[in-house]
């Protein structure tokens, strides 16, 4: 052989594997399997349409009935280097390598009995172009429509390269259709040959083999061409023995073996599954759930071993060992329901830390505070500015893509009662004016984004940043600005369904017998437990590693390469000659129906059966290196597609269908999630449909989870988890969202668009369009009024609430085999007697049987959840087991978030306040349960005074009011001023009508509260107040809101169309429960709310229920509950720009604590004080204890050390019973007149008798501790 790799300067083939799947289609196949094949239909691109078409349409019904369609569907996949496209333009659209455009196919058939041989080829010309002598649809570079691909038979004479005159063009996705390469009706004579074998006697059992080998017709169009070692790391390729200089790619793979007979066969032996389990999820980890909960049932295994499993393939088993671990994780369970989309940023001002730590560093001037913080609040009002413009942009695009789209389709229709055409003139012209506007809000978002720093790549962005610090003012050796990404708007995940297949019906477990037998119980020691290795680079071979012999019964059996059978005409392309003989030659030596033909080339006189056996583990005999796919062949089973159709039955929010019953509500929210109640469902469903990838991704990354959990958590149990891994690789589980099952309920269609690239637009106009396409599926306006009848009804539902029923399911491979899960039938709303559901499903079961699998979140609701006997509401009960349920959720991206305000100032958003000295705390409240009273102290820890319970002389008990030593303020009237929020609530608290028992109700409820909060946040050890007193809380400011990420979704029908009447949606309103009453981490004690920024103070809205409220003032409390006197909607940006439909809050917290607001519509919103506002004044904040009258001794200092007999100097001190001093010093301070207070220092007095002197005296006053600044003694860090 002269192409070895032995001559460094010789361009030498590097043998590639890809993989070869071969589908026989005999007489039995053709006649009882579902076949759904199709081909792209690139005409539809001209309507901007996919190629595509829709689920269950277009596809081959003559596929069954033609014996025509019989043979060997023979399809190769390409090495995946050359599948995965990069962004190599920096312009989001991905480059895809070139690929092989010449193949050789040769198919040897051997006769199983009598040893009859023929060798076949055919030389595969990929990108050929002819639109009538080409073999599959194809849309070429220019827009044209032609066919791709032909098959040259090599038995008519010699094949000749015909040329690439306008260079290589294909590539894994044609003419942009991802499943180019992966579906094989698409690629039929460029990926794939249907080998109609009419040359074999049909009666005949026969055995084939294929070779498939691919190259490039034009070398410079190589992967490998230039430096050899670069390309092939980067195409993590790989091969052993010595490297020439240079190398060609020659893509090969062989199918071993085809058992064949096209009449009077059986059906071959196929991994395709006969019945499949089904679940059904908010994302693939919740239908995963479903189906391990599913399985635990069967093999009797307890229901915490699936909640684990869950927990780790969701990624939040660690927080189920921490504090609040169960709360964290099920919010973060629940956010995963959902996915966030871009809501813009903000900006913050970050000091830059010093290269050494300061000793007595002081805290900035004042001055340059309040210029950063100006800087800092142009910038983000300006960001926020930017953002609503992009909001803005995003509404004005999807209102110009509804409009183009109409009225680009083949047909518009008349409106009733209008003149003839002046519905298309109208839609023109509204498509004319929304163009405009689009370029008009683009413009907009242009001019603002020059206010910002902006930049796409993050280098660039830190240009921009420090341009605009030293522009602005920002030292850069002092403060750095960031840019923060905001809370993102969230979105409802379409519901994913994830499917187990199993070749045989599995039957309930014996109760009788050990879990052990079930089916899906894992014998011990069939995994191991070793990590799993990083995918390795490809194997490929050089020539001299091809196969040339076989070792059997001590004996290498070898062919030459003259003698080895061939078919007629085997071509010899420029340099790749010598590989393509070996590459037959090594054929010769795989497949073990080739042992009698080897054996006769060989002038092998053995044993042929051992010969046979020896071909057939090649591995261990061959001579030479078998490639990576030689395993013999098996029908393939391939998924490649997931089509659906369910019925979904809407469900108002509120009312009737029709209208009737306003204002009945037919959901209930319990405070965490919603319950329907049974009214308010459309009797006539919306039929929804798609056709998705399915792809393996539940077995695949609950494998990685569990994987990171082992390396994270090495010990003894890393190997059972790194087990327990390899068996999800293997469970059989695929998985796919219902992809636009949402969008569908906003009157979209179920296929996406695809912008004609040839069709003549105004750049203006492409670029909206563009942008538009890629966010949401084009409209789908429903059909056109007929005379006489009116408008037709709108297929829109302004919210996804309801419960849905599979129609059909089908799973579809790579060649259209077909598993048709779920077959339509008539009588899917009626139920037989008898006619149970069975656990799992066969092959084309009716919909009226099938049962999915449900986690409790998407099963119906009970009819009382008190009482599960008494059934579930569905929307038809005989049938009840086939409905998945869905909670109500907004269909557009939403939300809910709170904004710290100005205590002062509800106007004032703590992030645009020029004020540094901003902050959203109106005061800090201290209980004092040793003489039962409150403290209030200033945000930046001032004293102010406390509320305590006294006895005035006409006898009655009040709450009054008494001001802190320093203290101005000497009634609770002169704070109205200066801490209105505070004055209003005291105002309350102390009104005539309730006397001091909402004082102690309160201090009740603080304490009954706190002891079940324990935030840490960021406090410094020790926290002297609450080692002391109660534990501090704040009174703070915040505005609570759901806000939507844009206009809302209008209804696209022709009716609504013209004018865009909004939806009615935003005006529904949604409970809101603040706090969680039993997680540590949560602060919230209660809120107060009101009309407006007019807050009621009188009414204390509680996170404990009513039989925890004291029974003194219950007036003062209302129990939060579930909800339900919080209730907000959803605005569209602009829409209130006072925020009326905003709630103002005041919050009782503990400030180190996290507030949470949970919707279930949405994420939990939370909010919590930065810690620049809660520790510096709190570290200050000084605790005084009422005392008095108290006998206190002038303190009387030690002799002089200096023996002069006199007394060392020291200030006025009093020596009195007082705690130890290790958190702070200690002073006495006494009311002196008017505002005057008098102070002095104090000393611990000791337990032993001393003679007074001098004599001490009664006095009133407070004990006052100001915390030691650099206290770093342990305490309660609370």
């Amino acid at each position: 052989m002269t192409d070895t790799p032995g001559a460094a300067a010789a361009q030498q083939p590097l043998v590639v594997p890809m993989q070869i799947e071969a589908l026989a289609v005999n007489e039995r196949v053709r006649l009882a399997e579902v076949f759904q094949r199709w081909q792209a239909n690139y005409a539809l691109t001209r309507l901007n349409l996919s190629p595509e078409p829709p689920a269950f349409s277009n596809t081959d019904t003559a596929f069954n009935s033609d014996p025509a369609r019989e043979g060997i569907y023979l399809h190769w996949q390409l090495p995946e280097a050359l599948t995965h496209g990069t962004d190599t333009d920096g312009d989001g659209v991905p480059v895809f390598p070139l690929v092989p455009n010449r193949w050789l196919v040769v198919r040897q058939a051997v006769a199983t009995a009598s040893g009859e041989r023929t060798d076949t080829g055919w030389i595969v010309e990929s990108d050929h172009l002819d639109p009538a002598l080409g073999t599959s649809p194809y849309m070429d570079r220019d827009g044209r429509l032609t066919r791709i691909g032909r098959r040259v038979g090599l038995a008519t004479g010699e094949w000749s390269e015909p040329g690439t005159p306008g260079g290589l063009f294909l590539t894994a996705v044609g003419p942009g259709l991802p499943t180019f390469a992966a579906y094989q009706p698409y690629n039929t004579d460029v990926f794939s040959v249907h080998d109609r074998t009419d040359d074999l006697d049909p009666r005949t059992a026969w055995q084939l083999n294929y070779l498939v080998a691919g190259w490039y017709g034009d070398p410079a169009a190589d992967p490998l061409a230039g430096d050899l070692a670069a390309r092939m790391a980067a195409l993590r390729w790989t091969a052993d023995g010595t490297a020439p200089d240079s190398a060609r790619t020659v893509c090969h793979g062989t199918v071993l073996d085809i058992a064949w007979q096209r009449q009077g066969s059986p059906m071959p032996a196929s991994d395709r599954p006969d019945y499949v389990t089904i679940g059904v999820g908010n994302n693939t980890e919740h239908a995963t759930k479903a189906i391990t909960e599913h399985a635990g049932r069967r093999a009797g295994a307890p229901p915490e071993l699936a909640a684990l499993l869950s927990a780790v393939h969701s990624g939040v088993l660690d927080l189920l060992d921490e504090p609040d671990g169960q709360f964290r994780a099920e919010r973060a369970v629940h956010a995963s329901w959902f996915t966030p989309t871009h809501a813009g940023y903000t900006w913050v001002l970050e000091d830059v830390p010093p290269d050494a730590p300061a000793e007595g560093a002081r805290r900035r001037p004042r001055a340059a505070r309040t210029a950063y913080a100006e800087v800092l609040a142009r910038l983000n009002t300006a960001q926020a500015a930017h953002d609503a413009a992009v909001q803005d942009l995003i509404g004005a695009q999807r209102r110009l893509y509804d409009l183009w789209w109409a009225a680009n389709l083949p047909k518009v229709p008349e409106a009733p009662g209008e003149p003839a055409g002046a519905y298309r003139e109208r839609l023109d012209a509204l498509v004319r004016t929304a163009t405009e506007e689009a370029k008009a809000e683009r413009d907009t978002v242009a001019t603002l984004r020059a206010a910002i720093p902006w930049a796409e790549s993050p280098d660039d962005l830190n240009d921009a940043i420090r341009a605009y610090q030293d522009a602005h003012g920002l030292p850069a050796d002092q403060v750095v600005l960031k840019r923060d990404v905001l809370p993102g708007f969230q979105l409802p995940n379409d519901p994913v369904v994830v499917i187990r297949g199993t070749k045989d019906r599995p039957l309930p477990p014996d109760p009788e017998q050990p879990a052990a037998t079930d089916l899906y119980t894992v014998p011990e020691g069939t995994y191991d437990d070793a990590e799993e290795d990083e995918a390795p680079p490809l194997a490929c071979r050089w020539p001299a590693a091809l196969v040339t012999g076989v070792r059997a019964a001590g004996t290498t059996v070898s062919a030459s390469q003259a003698n080895t059978p061939a078919p007629p005409h085997l071509p010899a392309p420029d340099g790749l000659a010598g590989v393509l003989a070996s590459l037959l030659r090594e054929l010769l030596h795989l497949a073990p129906s080739n042992a009698r033909a080897l054996a006769r080339a060989a002038g092998y006189a053995g044993d042929v059966t051992a010969l046979t056996e020896a071909m057939r583990a090649p591995e261990e005999n061959a001579v030479g290196t078998p490639g990576t796919y030689t395993a013999p062949w098996r029908q393939p089973w391939s998924p490649l597609f997931f089509e659906w159709k369910v019925d979904y039955f809407p469900i108002e929010w509120q009312g009737d269908p029709g209208g009737a019953g306003a204002g009945r509500a037919n959901w209930s929210f319990d405070g965490t999630s919603y319950r329907w109640l049974g009214t308010g469902a459309h009797p006539v469903p919306v039929s929804l449909r798609g056709r998705q990838f399915l792809t393996p991704t539940p077995g695949k990354t609950t494998a990685a989870a569990l994987r990171q959990y082992a390396r994270t958590h090495p010990g003894p149990a890393a190997g059972a988890l790194r087990s327990l891994a390899r068996q999800a690789d293997d469970a059989d589980l695929f998985a796919q969202p219902l992809v636009g099952f949402t969008e569908q309920l906003t009157a979209r269609g179920h296929t996406p668009a695809s912008l004609n690239p040839h069709s003549r637009l105004s750049p203006d106009l492409r670029t909206a369009l563009t942008e538009a396409a890629a966010r949401t599926l084009p409209p789908d306006p429903g059909a056109r009024p007929r005379p006489f009848t009116g408008w037709n009804a709108s297929l829109y539902q302004p919210l996804r609430a309801g419960q849905f029923a599979f129609e059909r399911l089908a799973v579809i491979d790579r060649f259209g085999h077909t598993l048709p899960a779920i077959f339509p039938d008539p009588r899917a709303l009626l139920f037989a007697a008898g006619n149970e559901p069975g656990d799992v499903i066969g092959v084309g079961v009716p919909a009226r049987r099938f049962a999915p699998e449900l986690p409790a979140e998407l099963t119906p609701s009970l009819r009382s959840p008190a009482d599960p006997a008494q059934g579930h509401h569905t929307i038809n009960p005989p049938t009840w087991y086939r409905f998945t349920q869905l909670t109500p959720r907004l269909v557009q991206p939403a939300r809910a978030g709170f904004t710290l305000l100005d205590a002062r100032d509800d106007l004032n958003p703590l992030t645009t306040s020029s004020d540094p000295d901003t902050t959203a705390v109106a005061a800090w409240l201290v209980p004092g349960y040793l003489d039962r009273a409150l403290y209030a102290y200033a945000p930046d820890g001032a004293p102010l005074g406390e509320l305590r319970t006294t006895l005035p002389p006409d006898g009655l008990p009040r709450a009054t009011w008494h001001p802190l030593p320093y203290s101005r303020y000497r009634t609770i009237g002169e704070l109205r001023d200066a801490y209105p929020h505070l004055h209003d609530f005291l105002v309350a608290l102390t009104a005539a009508d309730r006397g001091p028992a909402a004082l102690r109700s309160l201090l009740t409820v603080i304490d009954r509260t706190l002891s079940t909060t324990a935030p840490l946040g960021e406090a410094p050890a020790p926290y002297t107040p609450s080692v002391l007193l109660g534990r501090p809380l704040a009174l703070l400011r915040v505005r609570l809101g759901i806000d939507l990420d844009g206009p809302p979704y209008a209804d696209p029908a022709w009716r609504n169309l013209r004018e865009g009447t909004p939806p009615g949606y935003p005006s529904y309103r949604w409970p809101v429960r603040l706090g969680e009453r039993n997680e540590l981490a949560d602060g919230l004690v209660g809120y107060f709310h009101g009309d407006h920024r007019a807050t009621d103070y009188r009414l204390l809205h509680t996170v404990l229920d009513t039989p925890e409220l004291p029974d003194e003032a219950r007036d003062y409390f209302a129990p939060i509950g579930t909800g339900s006197s919080l209730t907000l909607p959803a605005r569209p940006p602009g829409s209130d720009p006072e925020n009326r439909d905003a709630a103002f809050l005041t919050l009782l917290a503990d400030p180190r604590g996290t507030v949470h607001a949970t919707t279930d519509i949405l994420p939990t919103a939370e909010v919590r004080l930065p810690a620049r506002l809660v520790e510096p004044p709190l570290a200050e904040l000084p605790v005084s204890f009422r005392l008095g009258p108290l006998p206190a001794t002038p303190y009387a200092p030690e002799p002089d050390p200096a023996g002069n007999g006199g007394h060392a100097a020291h200030p006025p001190a009093l020596l009195l019973p007082r705690p130890s001093d290790r958190h702070g010093t200690w002073t006495w301070v006494e009311s002196a007149t008017g505002d005057r207070w008098t102070e002095a220092d104090t000393y611990a007095a000791d337990g032993e008798a001393h003679h007074p002197h001098p004599a001490p005296a009664l006095r009133t006053g407070r004990l006052t501790l100001r915390p030691t600044p650099a206290d770093e003694t342990e305490g309660d860090r609370r």
